[in-house]
C-alpha cells in the first residue's frame, strides 16, 4: 500500500498504521491502556508548559519511511520545538519522534513490538519506551545502548533530551492495574 492509499482509508475503530507497505491494524484501547496514556502525556505536557523544548503528543502520525512506506503512530510522542516549527498541520510528520511511548495491549505479541521499536530507532528516535500496565513495568531503548527495565520504585526520565522531568512509576499505574 502506498502513503497515499494509506492516508486516503476511512477512519475506523482502533488505530491502523503502516509496516513496510502493509497495513496494520489494531484492536481498539481499553480503560487502562487510555488511563496510563493520559497520565504520561499529561505529566509531558505540563513540565512542558513554560519550557520552550516541544510538544508531547498523542497518537500522532509519523512517516518513519517512505519506501515501503512505514507510518507509525506512538501512543505518546515528543517532538523537538526545531521539528515543528515547520510541521505541516494537514500531513503526517516526517521522520521519527524524539520520544516515542507505547502502552502495549493484551493483543499486541512481542514480535509486533520489537518490530516497532526497531523502526523507531533506525528512523530517528532518541528514545523509545514500552510501557506493561498489567506487569507495571517499563522497557526503555536508546540508539546504541542496552535496554533499561523500569519497575517498582523507579521513574521514567529521559535526562538526555527532557532534562529533570521525572515521572515515578507509582503515579503512572495506578493500584487497579495490579
Amino acid at each position: 500500500m502506498s502513503l497515499e492509499e494509506f492516508a486516503a482509508l476511512p477512519d475506523e475503530p482502533g488505530k491502523q498504521e503502516l509496516s513496510g507497505g502493509e497495513l496494520v491494524k489494531m484492536a481498539p484501547v481499553y480503560f487502562l491502556h487510555s488511563r496510563v496514556q493520559h497520565t504520561i502525556r499529561d505529566s509531558l505536557r505540563d513540565y512542558l508548559l513554560g519550557r520552550d523544548l516541544g510538544e508531547a503528543l498523542l497518537e500522532t502520525s509519523f512517516v518513519l519511511v517512505d519506501d515501503p512506506p512505514t507510518v507509525r503512530i506512538p501512543d505518546i510522542a515528543f517532538v523537538d520545538k526545531k521539528r515543528l516549527a515547520n510541521a505541516p498541520a494537514e500531513a503526517f510528520l516526517k521522520g521519527a519522534p524524539d520520544i516515542a511511548i507505547e502502552v502495549v495491549s493484551p493483543s499486541e505479541s512481542a514480535s509486533e513490538l520489537e518490530l516497532k521499536v526497531r523502526q523507531y530507532l533506525a528512523g530517528g528516535s532518541r528514545a523509545v519506551a514500552t510501557v506493561f500496565p498489567r506487569t507495571r513495568t517499563m522497557w526503555v531503548y536508546g540508539p546504541g545502548s542496552e535496554a533499561r527495565r523500569l519497575e517498582g520504585d523507579a521513574a521514567l526520565t529521559f535526562p538526555d533530551i527532557l532534562g529533570e522531568w521525572s515521572l515515578p512509576l507509582g503515579d503512572i499505574f495506578p493500584a487497579s492495574a495490579e
